[in-house]
Order: C-alpha cells, then sequence, then structure tokens
C-alpha cells in the first residue's frame, strides 16, 4: 500500500500508522508536518516559512520560559532547604 503513495504522502501515513493521531503532541506533529511539507512539489513557499517561523518563534518562548523558572526555582533554595524536595522543575513545566 505505502509503495503506491508518493514519497511526502507515504511517509505521512508511515507516521501516522507508527503513532496515532490521538496519542501526538500537536507540536511534534507539526515538526514532523514541516518535513514532510517541504518535499512536496506542489508546497506554498510563503505557507512554509510562516510554519517554520511560529514554530521557532514558539521554541524560542518556551526556552525563554524555562530559563526564567530555573532561575526562579534555584532562587528558592527549596533542594538545599528541604530534603525530600526533587530538583525537577523542567520535567515540571513540560
Amino acid at each position: 500500500m505505502l509503495s503506491d503513495l508518493t514519497p511526502p504522502l507515504a511517509t505521512q501515513v508511515r507516521l501516522f500508522l507508527e503513532n496515532p493521531l490521538c496519542r501526538r503532541m500537536k507540536r511534534l506533529l507539526a515538526r514532523n508536518y514541516i518535513s514532510i511539507y517541504q518535499e512536496c512539489a506542489t508546497r506554498n513557499d510563503a505557507l512554509l516559512e510562516l510554519a517554520k517561523l511560529d514554530f521557532n518563534l514558539l521554541q524560542c518562548l518556551h526556552h525563554d520560559e524555562i530559563k526564567s523558572i530555573s532561575i526562579w526555582w534555584n532562587d528558592l533554595f527549596l533542594t538545599k532547604n528541604l530534603s525530600f524536595a526533587r530538583d525537577r522543575v523542567v520535567e515540571c513545566y513540560y
């Protein structure tokens, strides 16, 4: 079945068969779709550029938020004052 499809569509079908849409995170799905859409012959370059800019802008926003939260967490000194507190603020962010 996959051999009958064009390469970008076959890649997309293979990814969805491996992991259904309901189990995917939306931003990771967008990242995968951007790489698939780049290979498509009928792509709209302006739309592709907008999708890349949006994805990169959101990544920068997440990076800045994690940096701020990490600074705040380290200023609290909870892991030093409370021996049972776990130092996993980045895991809690996601």
